[in-house]
């Protein structure tokens, strides 16, 4: 965005399950921070398709965020049915995998 506002933030929270959970509510907040800067700028998300990148184990968690139960982030505070209302005024949402580097110690199985 052309608003002078960073796209990028970083940080850490004990409240997070693992780091998967970290991913999907960074993407969460990341979504409503964009719609709301989209909207300010007079537009609608609707208009725009959005790039999110994550680790490769994420991508398959949002890819099927419809089927994960409310706890599956360890019920702090958010849920999968959040990813999806923050990704639904969007014209698309693409989810790019990336290897994880090294030292990633999340041992959540894979979906």
């Amino acid at each position: 965005m052309v608003d002078g506002r960073a796209d990028t933030a970083a940080g850490s929270s004990d409240q997070m399950a693992d780091g998967i959970s970290a991913e999907f509510y960074a993407a969460v907040l990341g979504l409503r921070d964009l719609a709301g800067r989209v909207r300010r700028a007079g537009k609608e998300p609707a208009a725009f398709s959005v790039e999110l990148r994550c680790s490769q184990q994420a991508a398959g968690w949002f890819e099927r965020a419809e089927d994960l139960p409310p706890d599956a982030f360890g019920g702090k505070g958010f849920a999968p049915a959040d990813w999806l209302a923050e990704r639904a005024p969007w014209r698309a949402v693409t989810v790019l995998g990336a290897a994880v580097e090294a030292g990633d110690d999340d041992e959540r199985p894979a979906l």
